[in-house]
Parts: structure tokens; sequence; C-alpha cells
């Protein structure tokens, strides 16, 4: 028989693929450092700038922001860590380490005038706001209008917002204290001429505060996350020629001339944005890694709190179907979109230099997909805790905040996810696929094959959906079809995530955690079968009775998983000792007590 240790780190091989060790564990650990205890009572400044020196910690602690950002797993185990014990540093941390320092390291490492800017920000002497969205834009940042205008005098560019739309929006420029050089996404404007959006290297604060001609504000109050997120306006900011990262091959020569590779303004655009692609790789790493937090969390709660069972006296909460239910559909879905997710870093990591388009839209689509599960089983684990789950120190809360942001960051949801299908519809089958065969007696293996068949029907039924009026105009046809296909989406996420599961699940030895793991598979493909129900009875996949014997097995899931459950959030690489939060302690009464200020007589 094998022993705990041995079967927790089959488990973390199977949650991490096979990663753990090598790119999270140091992370991981370093949250059980004092910095990350809970603080009470902080305003939104003192919260802000506890951020940042939580921030400074981790820097000072890894390698360096340039060596992370040649190692994409390391980056994106950055992105899911932090964000566990202060949910305001994941944001901080992927926006110096992905957005801005990475314009730099994809457009400006041979560029020498650009070394004391890239050595600032890699010895985090600055922290680094990335600043595209503006306020009349939001995502829209083909359509922006700060202005990067040429002055072949002073060889300079001038930085100017043309009106109050064009304010830069939410980046972090609230505090002036903080020494910052931003990224700046504006126009360029070379001899009367509009090339496009590039980014462009813009100091904002030094020791004696914000430079001339910035005029920044901080946002109104938000809950939680305590940044000094604001509104950025620059006043005709001259910054030298050799600031604008124009990529590879493009430059402003000696001569005044502006050298550019491509005339297709769409390609400059791409590769001026290249950090977009990690980065929703990044928040869905943070969202996912949240909502296994927010299950292992709940599911410890559920097992150590007693409440009265009929028939039987004081029982844990989780013995109660009601309970265990939600919890253990959250704990599948949980690491089903993990699942996805290794799939599609591995397919990134290949080669960063060249993503196809393919390959960009499937990311698309696991962001928005991870995004949105994570902000459901965070919801239910916050319900499932009553109100213990309402309080910071107990995490859960400041995880639904984080998820609020994080399913509009990097592209909002439903455009992001509408647009990704638009570019993949083009695999579907002409011709609809085989039907689904009988799901009376189903096992983890057939799980994919099931959800497979679901998503190319959907597949077919949308694009015949979008060709049944030739006449109509695309925008028409594509407004009656966009919930489809962001329903499609999901149900392709679910679809992949599911065969990641059961090839990752044959690598695990212990018989009894296999066991656990396939019906947490099934479970998973289960619960996608009764979401899409309506369509399988309405297209003939299923029968109305089909449904029985879908909550049958469903229902023998959760069994299982009641002996099991425990097992799979150990392999979660978390622990009491991380979170410090008091409803996963193993007296979670005695810990809740001590938060609240109680005397210690009352309970030693």
């Amino acid at each position: 028989m094998e022993s705990r240790e041995d079967v927790r780190g089959q488990v973390l091989d199977f949650v991490f693929d096979g990663k753990f060790e090598r790119y999270h564990a140091d992370l991981a650990k370093l949250l059980e450092d004092p910095i990350f205890n809970y603080q009470a009572g902080l305003n939104q400044s003192q919260a802000g700038h506890l951020t940042y020196e939580r921030s400074r910690f981790v820097h000072a602690r890894i390698e360096s922001p340039l060596e992370v950002l040649s190692q994409p797993y390391r980056l994106f185990a950055l992105a899911e860590w932090p964000a566990l014990m202060d949910v305001a540093a994941f944001s901080v941390l992927m926006v110096h380490y992905n957005l801005t320092l990475g314009s730099f390291f994809d457009h400006g490492l041979d560029r020498p005038g650009l070394a004391p800017h890239i050595k600032n920000l890699n010895e985090l002497q600055h922290f680094g706001p990335f600043m595209a969205t503006e306020l009349g834009y939001g995502n829209n940042v083909a359509a922006l209008r700060t202005t990067a205008e040429y002055d072949p005098a002073t060889r300079t560019f001038r930085i100017n917002t043309p009106d109050v739309l064009a304010q830069k929006y939410m980046s972090y420029s609230g505090f002036s204290d903080i020494q910052k050089t931003a990224v700046v996404m504006a126009r360029l404007k070379y001899a009367g001429k509009d090339h496009g959006v590039y980014p462009f290297a813009v100091p904002l604060c030094n020791e004696d505060g914000m430079r001339p001609g910035i005029i920044a504000s901080p946002c109104p109050e938000k809950p939680v996350q305590g940044l000094d997120n604001g509104l950025t306006w620059f006043d005709n900011v001259q910054i030298p020629a050799g600031n604008a990262l124009l990529g590879q091959g493009e430059y402003v020569g000696e001569d005044g001339q502006l050298h550019l590779k491509s005339n297709n303004s769409r390609t400059r655009f791409l590769s001026s944005m290249s950090r977009i692609v990690p980065g929703r790789l990044c928040v869905a790493s943070a969202g996912l890694g949240s909502a296994r937090a927010s299950v292992y969390l709940a599911l410890k709660y559920a097992g150590r709190r007693l409440t009265n069972f009929p028939a039987q006296g004081d029982a844990p909460i989780i013995a109660y179907r009601s309970h265990h239910g939600p919890l253990f559909r959250a704990l599948a879905n949980g690491v089903g979109m993990t699942a996805l997710l290794n799939r599609v870093k591995r397919e990134y990591v290949t080669d960063t230099s060249h993503v196809p388009t393919k390959l960009s839209a499937l990311i698309s689509v696991v962001k928005c997909a991870a995004t949105w599960e994570a902000t459901s089983i965070i919801n239910t684990c916050r319900e499932r805790c009553g109100a213990q789950g309402i309080f910071s120190v107990n995490r859960i809360a400041d995880y639904v905040s984080l998820l609020q942001g994080l399913v509009t960051a990097e592209g909002d949801n439903a455009v992001l996810m509408s647009t990704a299908i638009s570019q993949l519809l083009g695999d579907s089958s002409p011709e609809a696929p085989a039907k689904l065969k009988a799901v009376g007696h189903i096992s983890a293996g057939d799980v994919p094959v099931l959800l497979d068949l679901i998503q190319e029907h959907k597949k077919v039924a949308l694009r015949n959906k979008l060709r049944q009026d030739e006449d109509a105009d695309f925008t028409s046809l594509w407004n009656s079809a966009i919930e489809d296909a962001i329903d499609l989406g999901t149900s392709m996420a679910k679809s992949l995530g599911s065969r990641e599961m059961v090839e990752a699940c044959t690598r695990v030895r212990d018989a009894q955690t296999r066991q656990g793991l396939e019906a947490l598979i099934k479970l998973f493909g289960l619960v996608e079968i009764e979401r899409s129900a309506v369509f399988c009875i309405a297209n003939g996949l299923l029968q109305a009775a089909d449904l029985n014997a879908i909550q049958r097995q469903i229902l023998e899931c959760y069994d299982l998983l009641l002996t099991s459950y425990e097992g799979i959030i150990d392999g979660f690489g978390i622990s009491e000792e991380l979170l410090r939060a008091p409803l996963a302690a193993s007296n979670y009464a005695v810990s809740f007590t001590r938060a609240c200020g109680q005397p210690e007589y009352l309970y030693n």
C-alpha cells in the first residue's frame, strides 16, 4: 500500500501536469511568510501599499522577472499563487511581469536606449503599469485614441490625450509616491499619417512624484482590491524616439525616418499586443487557482462543521446531499478545467514566438470558460460556507472579487468567446456526426467520446443557423447565433478538459485514488451532459428517460467521492498553514474566535 505522501504526489502530478515541484512549490511556501497574514481595517491606500510591499517580497525571493519571462510555466505559476493570499497582488505582479516588462522582453531587449528602463523594471526599482484600456473604449484597444506623434525637430514622440474618452483607465497611476515606468499603448503618428497602435515606454513617477504633463487621479474606491487604479491624462509628454517599442526590425533611424516591416496595420497591431495571449493563460491560472482553493476551504469546513442529522444526531454537514452535491460538482469542474488549461499551456510553450490562429482562439476559449467556471465554483463555495464564507479572513469572499475582474481582464468574456468560436467554426464537419450512445452505464473513458459528440452536433447546428438565410446581413445572423456560439465554446472546453483528465488519470498508480479521480471525471462529464440536456433532447441525441440514468449516475459519483475527496484536495498543493483561514482550521471555532480578538482565557 502506498504512503499518503506518495498518493498526494500522484494527485499533485495529476493537477499540476507533473510540474508542481519545479515551478510551484517554492511559491506556495513563500505564502506562509507573516507578510501575507490577514490584516484587518486597512483603508484603500494602506491595502494598496501593502500589496506593493508583498509584490516586492515575492520579487526578491525568486528569479528575476526577465528569467521568469523566459520560462512561461514559471510565469503561469506566479499568476496562480500570490492571489490566494492577496488578490490584488495577482494584478500588480502580472501587469508588471507579463504586460509591461513582457513588452520590453518581446520588443526592446536589443535597444541600448531602453536598458535603464529594463534595469529599473527587472530590479523592481520601478513598478510597471500597462496603459491600454481607455475610458471610452474599454477593451477595444484597436480603436484607442491616445496619440504618440513624432517630432522630427527634437527626435522625440509627444504623448497626448485628445479628449476625456481617451483617458487611460484602470491602470495603476493613483499612487505618485511609488516610482513607475509604464508601457502606454498609443497611435503612432508620423509625418501626418496614422500607423496604428504601438507600445511606448513612458516614465510616470520618480522620487519627486508624477512627471510634468501627466495628470493622474485615483478611481473611486472599490471593494477588496485596494489598488491605485486611476484615470491618466497625457499633456504633450515628451519621450525619446527610442522609447517606441516597435518590434524586431522596426525603428526610427538616425536620419529620422520611420522603418516598419509590414504595411498591414492589423499584423503590426497583433505584434504590439503580443503579451495578451500569455496574459489570458495567466488570468485562467489565477481564476482556477482561486477556485481550487475555495473548494479546498469549503470541503475542509464541511467535514468539520457539525449539524443535526435526522435519526443520527450530530454529523458533519458534508453528510447532507444538498451540501456535498454542489461542492463535488465544483470540485469536478475545477479539476476538469485545470486539466484543460494544462493541455493548452503545453501547446503554447511549444513555440511561444509563433502562436497559430487556431491556438490563439483556443486560448481565448479557455480563458473565458475557466474564469466563468471559476466564478461559479467560488460562488457555490461561498454559499455552502454560510456566514463564514462572507469574511475576508476566510479568503473565499476575496476570490469572488478577484473573479469579477478576471472575467473582463484581457478581453471581455462574452465578446472574446464568440469571436474565438467564429474563428474555430471552420473545423466543423459538414455533416452531422453520429448520435449519442445510450447513457445508462458510462465509464470515465466514455466521457470524452460523449462530450465530443455533443460539441460536434452543436458546431453543425451553429453553422446551419448561420447559413439559414443567405440574404441576411452577417451582423443580423451572428446576433441571432451569438448565444449558441458562447454555449458551444463552453462545450468545447468541457470536451477537451475531459479528454485531458482521462489521459492524466492513467498516470495515477494508486488504485483507490484512481477510482476517486475516475468518479470525478465521470461527474464532470455527466454534469456537462445535464447542462446540455435541452439541446440534446431537441436534437434527438437523448431521450427524456435518459435524464433519469444521468441523475442516478451523478448520485453514484457523489457516494464515491464522499470516501475519496480528501485525498484529491490534499493534492492541490494547499495547506491550512498556507491559507490561514479559520474556517479550514482543525478547530475552526477556536481559530475564528481568535481572529475576532476574543480573550484567550475563554478558549484555552
